[in-house]
């Protein structure tokens, strides 16, 4: 897409049976520093605006990615836990797996894109 230098996406639309499935490959912003999190968000927003499918063959085809039943989105994300490494060690050594999910940052984004 130019402007994103290093980092993208792929992006497939299909439709099977009547469902409308998207399948996304992405390359996000690395980094922990601070901002880090906001340039990859925003790399998921340029993605989600900037893809655009087209088919000659089927005028019902979605034309972008949340118009889709389902969307799977692959790839190095690079999203972290909000926590100290040694944090995260003894919460999984506890099994308090709530804990975890609740500072995952993918876990905000999926609420704020679709």
């Amino acid at each position: 897409m130019g402007y994103m230098g290093n980092k993208g996406s792929v992006s497939i639309s299909m439709t099977l049976y009547q469902s409308r499935m998207c399948f996304v490959c992405s390359h996000l912003t690395p980094g922990h520093k601070d901002g880090a999190e906001q340039r990859r968000n925003a790399d998921v927003y340029e993605i989600i605006r900037r893809t655009c499918f087209a088919s000659v063959l089927d005028t019902d085809q979605p034309r972008t990615i949340p118009c889709h039943d389902q969307v799977f989105w692959f790839g190095d994300l690079n999203y972290r836990l909000n926590m100290s490494d040694s944090e995260v060690r003894k919460l999984v050594a506890q099994k308090r797996w709530d804990e975890l999910k609740n500072s995952d940052q993918v876990r905000f984004l999926c609420y704020v894109c679709f």
